[in-house]
């Protein structure tokens, strides 16, 4: 867009449009699903594209007027903006109000009365740099027309404007649309999680009427505004997505093969539209080439499986899997992304008669495996900063049964198992709201031990009088503490919070063993620990029909604190990966989606055609 004629802008912006609303009237017609707003790849869009289109001539133009400012220019001048909860104390300087957020909650609030006349004529932009990608929220009050003047901001009177902030020192200007009417009382705004912010400016304009392109000169560039509204570019190769695969699914003839299956994790949100499957090859120092791309649906319950050709080589080959998760949900922050398997990948040699010999088998070797991101902001490949898990929560891995399930299968075998929570005893938890386990964000309940804290809830029914193994998912503070879990009033044992490992409690027949899931702590937003806990009950303790009533208390520790997480299927959840049948050995292939970061999840592989690993 720098430096090209208006006219181009106008015309580039014009085929934009006509392609949303085509894409989208394809998506309608042949979506083989209910098609309603939720359905973030095309619903939409085309209002997206138009709005976007109008702002950018605007501003290039310089015909919106602002309505109002806060211009961060000026050492120690916050405007207002001195409101915070879970962040530093905010401090401008260099040009920017600068803040870092503490907690899970991070917020910015503008302390001073407001009252702006606003109508749907007016949008906002913020102008801003953060150090990480992630979602960041406007919240707004306002008063309509023969309202009240409220005395206090309710910041849930509307449902806030989400933008997703890019990652970097590079600021940025975001556009929001707020539904606001009426005179606006107040404004807040969230960063993303874990962040730390350079706020520059946040201004109010106004649309004027009549075409946005009038009074424009198209054969001149557009001014220095219109750069500013233009959303941040994704660096996303973009090609024809169209499958790639062999003739024929089974190999019927000699050579060397990679066969493998591929099939989505039955523990999967409906967000879930698919997933693209690509496997490339290299010989020495060429280039990659795509041997495999293959799309599956996201209502696929089953497995794929494919013999891919690879051709005959002496040379040590390199092969690379790489996993692109697509979703429909507007709010890409919203589904898990956990889906992708990759069934029993191996190299294999074909011989006349039909017999496979084994020449690689990837799932055994994945400690071999350089695994890495491909992150759509910045479109760099960034090895995993963890073993076999990335930060942005990207996965490459094995997978292996939970615990639980091995404990059932073995020493706990002819236990019964019951759902440990289905739902918290009203009033009875400290605190309430969503927050983050090792497995993603759950509405949670939980108390301190300062203040004397504790947290009720309620099992499934008990089937049978007889042995039973209870699975919640719970988590606590880092420091030590103790707490102790009660029964239907019955005090059952004592335990000890800030567990980084695995570990087992006793008392009067009673155990309590707790499987460290993860730590979902950040450099700067500490969540805590959390992982699996299972209790088990002899018969005694249990009544046929009936469900149990479970309470944890904090008795000591000063900070510490237990934390319930709203899982009614725990037994699921705790697995996390429900294969597709027949079960088989497998590959995780999760893909970016904590904080922001979303991408494509890769992994290379050298390997000796002969049979030996490279």
């Amino acid at each position: 867009m720098e430096n090209a004629p208006s006219r181009a802008v106008l015309a580039q912006l014009d085929r934009a449009v006509e392609a949303a609303a085509a894409n989208q009237r394809l998506y309608q017609l042949n979506y083989d699903d209910d098609y309603d707003w939720t359905d973030g790849l095309c619903a939409r869009l085309t209002d997206q594209m138009k709005a976007l289109r109008d702002r950018i001539l605007i501003a290039g133009s310089g015909r919106a007027a602002i309505v109002k400012a806060w211009v961060f220019d000026t050492p120690g001048d916050l405007h207002g903006w001195t409101g915070t909860y879970d962040m530093t104390a905010p401090v401008v300087e260099g040009g920017a109000l600068r803040v870092s957020a503490t907690g899970s909650d991070p917020q910015v609030v503008l302390a001073e009365p407001l009252s702006v006349p606003v109508d749907k004529q007016c949008y906002v932009e913020i102008e801003t740099s953060s150090d990480r990608p992630g979602k960041a929220e406007l919240f707004w009050t306002d008063r309509r027309a023969g309202g009240e003047w409220p005395d206090r901001h309710d910041f849930r009177q509307h449902p806030p404007c989400g933008f997703t902030a890019s990652g970097g020192e590079r600021r940025a200007v975001y556009t929001l649309t707020p539904d606001w009417s009426g005179e606006l009382t107040g404004l807040r705004l969230d960063p993303p999680d874990g962040a730390r912010v350079r706020l520059h400016a946040i201004r109010i304009r106004r649309l004027p009427e009549g075409d946005p392109s009038a009074g424009l000169d198209l054969d001149r560039p557009l001014g220095a505004g219109a750069h500013a509204v233009a959303e941040p570019v994704l660096h996303i190769p973009w090609e024809p997505q169209t499958d790639i695969v062999p003739p024929r699914r089974k190999a019927d003839r000699p050579g060397l093969y990679l066969s493998l299956g591929l099939g989505l994790n039955g523990n999967r949100d409906v967000s879930c539209l698919g997933v693209v499957y690509t496997v490339q090859l290299r010989e020495g120092a060429g280039d990659w080439r795509t041997l495999l791309r293959r799309a599956v649906d996201g209502h696929s319950r089953a497995w794929e499986h494919w013999d891919v050709p690879v051709p005959a080589s002496t040379a040590n080959l390199e092969l690379r899997f790489l996993t692109d998760s697509y979703s429909r949900a507007q709010d890409r922050n919203w589904p898990s992304w956990q889906w992708a398997l990759w069934g029993r990948p191996q190299l294999v040699e074909v011989h006349n008669a039909g017999s496979r010999r084994v020449v690689y088998d990837f799932a055994e070797s994945i400690g071999e495996a350089r695994h890495f991101v491909r992150l759509d902001a910045d479109g760099r490949d960034r090895p995993f900063d963890g073993s076999g898990e990335d930060g942005t929560g990207a996965t490459f891995r094995r997978v292996e049964p939970s615990p639980v399930q091995t404990w059932l299968a073995g020493a706990g075998r002819g236990w019964q198992p019951v759902e440990g929570f289905v739902a918290a005893l009203p009033g009875r938890a400290t605190h309430e709201g969503g927050y983050r386990s090792y497995l993603g964000v759950a509405p949670s309940w939980w108390g301190y031990a300062y203040e004397n804290g504790a947290v009720s809830w309620t099992t499934a029914p008990v089937p049978r009088r007889r042995e039973t193994a209870v699975v919640f998912i719970g988590g606590t503070n880092y420091t030590p503490g103790t707490a102790e879990l009660w029964c239907d009033g019955r005090r059952l044992l004592g335990f000890e919070t800030g567990s980084r490992e695995d570990a087992a409690w006793r008392e009067n027949g009673v155990e309590l063993r707790y499987y460290q899931g993860g730590d979902t702590r950040d450099e700067r937003t500490p969540y805590g620990l959390s992982g699996v806990f299972l209790l088990r009950l002899p018969a005694s303790q249990v009544q046929a029909g009936k469900q149990l009533s479970l309470t944890v208390k904090m008795l000591s520790g000063n900070d510490a604190w237990f934390m319930l997480h709203g899982y009614a299927r725990a037994f699921q959840a705790a697995e996390r990966v429900s294969l597709p049948t027949p079960n088989e050995p497998c590959i995780a292939a999760f893909t970016p989606h904590v904080g922001g970061a979303f991408g494509v999840t890769g992994a290379d592989f050298g390997v000796d055609p002969s049979g030996q690993g490279g």
